[in-house]
């Protein structure tokens, strides 16, 4: 399955994107949308993952925007495992509570760690209470891929994947190895992660492999 990563867009732009979208993650963080815009965007009935990265906001006002996204239908909130403890309990209680499932992030925009880390990474993840655990890393060798690709061989609800030129290659295999979905950007818009597919190329590519 392919997740539409939904970057800076008007209301109105978002929910075109998403209608016919099998799954779309909305970035919060990129975006500043009123409670009423929020309510628009997750009854909308489209399966979404709701994102507010740090940066933009406070942890009160990410705390307020992703709980507002809950409680309006998210299917998903993603939190990074290197968030505010506090929060991060809040918001996954909260997603509990509703059926919303929760997918718990680890990002590293230089480097890749060594395999064994990264298995401690995940391992931090479902500790945090995560149904998905993520890893992003910036990919510098084939190692760090090979390292990446390896961590499906845990055979848990993983999603693994490298950015940069090189990190390509593991967003194809994503889905093939075992990642419940891989993240692609929609056409004519920009993409929210360096090497990242539109989803018209991850179609044609995979439509290839198979």
């Amino acid at each position: 399955m392919m997740c539409l990563s939904v970057g800076k867009a008007t209301v109105e732009e978002c929910l075109e994107i998403i209608k016919d979208a099998e799954l779309a993650e909305i970035r919060l963080d990129l975006n500043i949308y009123t409670e009423e815009e929020i309510e628009k965007i997750f009854t909308s009935g489209a399966n979404l993952i709701a994102t507010c990265r740090e940066g933009k906001f406070d942890d009160s006002e990410r705390k307020y925007i992703m709980r507002k996204a809950i409680d309006f239908g998210a299917k998903y909130v993603d939190l990074n495992l290197t968030c505010d403890h506090d929060l991060r309990e809040y918001m996954i209680n909260a997603a509990k509570m509703v059926g919303c499932k929760v997918i718990v992030s680890y990002h590293n925009y230089e480097k890749c760690p060594n395999r064994e880390n990264m298995i401690d990474i995940i391992n931090r993840c479902f500790d945090s209470n995560a149904d998905i655990a993520k890893i992003v890393c910036k990919v510098n060798s084939n190692e760090d891929n090979a390292n990446i690709m390896s961590l499906y061989n845990l055979k848990k609800d993983i999603i693994a994947l490298g950015m940069g030129k090189l990190g390509k290659i593991s967003r194809v295999a994503a889905p093939f190895l075992g990642a419940p979905f891989t993240y692609v950007y929609p056409k004519d818009r920009k993409r929210t992660a360096e090497g990242q597919f539109s989803a018209e190329k991850m179609k044609e590519i995979i439509n290839l492999i198979s």
